[in-house]
């Protein structure tokens, strides 16, 4: 049998075990509940913020707004050039086209798509480089009408909030057909009407399949895919 000093060192051996496998399970708890704290108060104040950001709807290209040319002594040209893309004026194979290239899940998310959004994080950090920005339709909108081309995490930030409250705002059709409007294809030709002309001398809605298709490629790359 054993002695009573032996049942008390025993005793004491066990009662520091239990202690250090209290403080491993705290230590434990802390490693993941402290992260998940901070990210949940850091996704809290950014909810707060991007609430309060919101679209300025005179910097969008409507049906109203058109641009205005002056020439050197300050005088207004008249110019009979409508850039906009209106409702069913656009070919549904360009629309389709556009959301092929640029944003397969367009009709999906609400201005920002977090599927992307991971597979470019996963990806940048393979390459060790930022050569994917997960840009969504709508973000490049956003983007050529709001914010400037400078590659920082705040302005992705305000990219994202302006895009969910583009979204909440305007139908996907409206945002697509803005988008059309202003974005840059090369050779001077911004929005796909005067892509059209410039590269097929056509109306959008002559436009072939195979140009369509061209249209669509060419924002990757304007300079290195240009028809031209």
């Amino acid at each position: 049998m054993k002695n009573s000093t032996e049942i008390s060192k025993a005793t004491t051996s066990t009662k520091k075990r239990s202690r250090l496998k209290r403080v491993f399970i705290l230590l434990a708890c802390g490693f993941v509940l402290l992260p998940a704290l901070l990210i949940g108060i850091a996704a809290g104040g950014y909810a707060i913020w991007a609430s309060g950001q919101h679209i300025d709807a005179k910097l969008l290209p409507t049906a109203l707004s058109a641009p205005t040319f002056y020439d050197v002594n300050g005088n207004e040209i008249y110019a009979d050039e409508d850039s906009y893309v209106k409702q069913g004026e656009a070919p549904q194979l360009l629309k389709d086209a556009f959301v092929a290239v640029e944003d397969k899940r367009f009709y999906k998310h609400k201005g920002y798509d977090v599927v992307r959004i991971a597979g470019a994080i996963v990806k940048n950090i393979k390459s060790k480089n930022v050569a994917q920005g997960a840009s969504t339709i709508t973000q490049q909108l956003v983007k050529n009408t709001h914010l400037t081309s400078e590659r920082s995490i705040s302005r992705k930030l305000r990219e994202i909030a302006l895009a969910r409250d583009l979204e909440r705002k305007y139908s996907k059709d409206d945002i697509l057909n803005m988008y059309m409007s202003v974005i840059y294809f090369g050779s001077g030709a911004y929005g796909v009407k005067s892509a059209a002309r410039t590269f097929f001398d056509a109306d959008i809605s002559e436009l072939s399949p195979a140009q369509c298709a061209t249209l669509a490629g060419v924002v990757k790359n304007p300079a290195g895919y240009s028809p031209v």
